[in-house]
């Protein structure tokens, strides 16, 4: 198609780009409240598969998956290409596996079969694992931003084109197709989605989608990021961002091969540079409902665990696990009330996000790795990602049938069906709004393109996407504020802008 022509009026109009949005015309919202009616049989799933991987190296350069051919190395992430056909780097063979990290705790950290410990008293600090350790001279952190798609795209085109540019139907115009729902985007914007029903009730956030080519296209808005609180930008802030990035360095080994020689291979406390330019990326295909899911997704390390049983073989494609690294303040710190108030918060809200990130990825085992307000780790836990909304389930069933009421007086047998999230519902109103932005978007560039004769490339046309947290009475904060079911948030889609900064899919 030929990009859409821009009259004589085209910089007077782009100038209104930026603050048209917020007089735009609502398309489609759908209202998180009545929860209830999300309760219903679970929208169908598919299990996510791996189907290409890829690395930033510590200049945040891309390297992509040499699994099956020779690949360009050191694309820069800034390039504004989606396209792999820019290759004129140098090519040669690379495995960006070497940026996978295998999980190895240390010796002196004991690991804690269960969550909560039946402790009146704090476990003692592992004295040679301080996690300020390195801080801030051996600190390298990259620029703040929005992630965009250009390295997900163009690890997707590498793998295989089709996929994002799959064969039409016979006689189907290119904008316009018949196939399945497909949305290509980042695991965070899923899981923001996904926990929207329980987030609280101020959450609200903005996205940017286009549908192009059969393919429905989400990242973050960058003109709607938030300010930062005050004291995510404060020392201690910034220490305690720090804190999670060191734990993975203190925890994992950069050669797996060393491990069977027996060979220590992770660095000692005082030598590690954290370098977060570093990362390990997997992409993988899902499906919730009837939409399929090309997600982008951080992986922290792998997880090798010998089979319970010994005639159980892991896939040829899959030789490791992966597994997420958290850290969490140690829930047998503090007097019984402070401890109340953070374990309700950990099992509401934490283990909530932590699952479906994990959920959404396919990654079986999350590891939390338990700290205290000096950041010394005390220990650490390996949770079954498929076993976290049950540990949820228990912990409130445990908490509304205690005797001492310990959590709260909010905490009672008549709430606690509210008070547990359900992952149910999460999914059924994810495939909710799915369905809702799918349809919305292709209707209106239906619209768009009969009006414009099919002078317009539908990668130009730019709709936002906005959730909108509302505060409602009694609703309740992580020091015990903080209202569990967002009942008057809702998502909607906005009327699209047709060109301009904001579009960010090439052809």
């Amino acid at each position: 198609m030929k990009r859409v022509r821009h009259n004589n009026e085209q910089n007077e109009q782009q100038q209104h780009h930026q603050h048209q949005h917020q007089q735009i015309s609502s398309l489609g919202r759908i209202k998180v409240a009545p929860i209830a009616r999300y309760k219903r049989a679970c929208a169908a799933f598919r299990k996510p598969e791996q189907i290409t991987r890829f690395a930033y190296n510590n200049k945040r350069q891309l390297i992509l998956d040499n699994t099956a051919a020779t690949v360009t190395q050191n694309i820069s992430v800034e390039e504004k290409s989606t396209s792999i056909d820019n290759t004129a780097n140098k090519e040669q063979p690379l495995d960006c596996t070497v940026s996978v990290k295998l999980f190895r705790a240390p010796d002196s950290l004991p690991c804690r079969k269960q969550v909560l410990l039946a402790v009146s008293t704090a476990v003692p600090r592992v004295k040679d694992l301080n996690l300020s350790s390195g801080y801030p001279d051996r600190y390298i952190a990259r620029e703040d931003g929005v992630e965009n798609l250009n390295s997900l795209i163009t690890a997707l085109n590498h793998s295989d084109k089709s996929i994002l540019n799959p064969p039409l139907p016979k006689n189907s115009q290119p904008a316009i197709t018949t196939m399945r729902p497909r949305v290509c985007t980042w695991r965070g914007i899923m899981t923001k989605i996904l926990v929207a029903p329980y987030a609280a009730a101020d959450n609200s956030w903005q996205l940017l989608a286009t549908l192009h080519n059969g393919t429905l296209y989400i990242m973050e808005d960058p003109q709607s990021k938030k300010e930062p609180d005050p004291f995510s930008q404060s020392y201690r802030g910034k220490l305690m961002t720090y804190w999670g990035y060191r734990f993975e360095s203190l925890v994992t080994i950069d050669d797996p091969a060393d491990v069977t020689s027996g060979k220590q291979t992770q660095p000692l406390p005082n030598e590690a540079v954290i370098n977060t330019n570093v990362q390990f990326c997997s992409v993988v295909k899902t499906r919730i409902g009837a939409c399929d899911l090309l997600l982008g997704a951080e992986v922290d390390c792998t997880f090798n665990e010998p089979p319970t049983d010994p005639s159980f073989q892991l896939p040829q494609e899959q030789p490791t696990k992966y597994a997420e690294l958290k850290t969490n303040r140690d829930l047998t710190i503090g007097n019984p009330h402070k401890r109340a108030n953070q374990s309700k918060t950990f099992h509401a809200a934490k283990l909530l996000k932590t699952y479906f990130q994990c959920f959404l990825a396919g990654i079986p085992k999350i590891i939390i790795g338990w700290r205290d307000d000096d950041g010394f780790l005390t220990g650490y836990s390996v949770l079954d990602t498929l076993r976290v909304p049950r540990i949820a389930r228990d912990y409130f069933e445990t908490v509304n049938s205690s005797n001492d009421q310990r959590a709260s007086s909010q905490f009672t047998k008549a709430s606690a069906n509210t008070e547990c999230w359900d992952p149910t519902v999460c999914i059924n109103w994810a495939d909710d709004v799915l369905t809702m932005l799918w349809t919305t978007i292709e209707k209106r560039n239906k619209d768009i393109l009969l009006q414009n004769d099919n002078d317009v490339d539908t990668n130009e046309i730019v709709y936002r996407v906005r959730m909108r947290g509302v505060a409602v009475p009694n609703t309740y904060d992580r020091d015990n504020n903080r209202g569990i079911v967002n009942e008057d948030g809702y998502i909607e889609i906005l009327d699209p802008v047709i060109g301009g900064e904001n579009v960010f899919v090439g052809k």
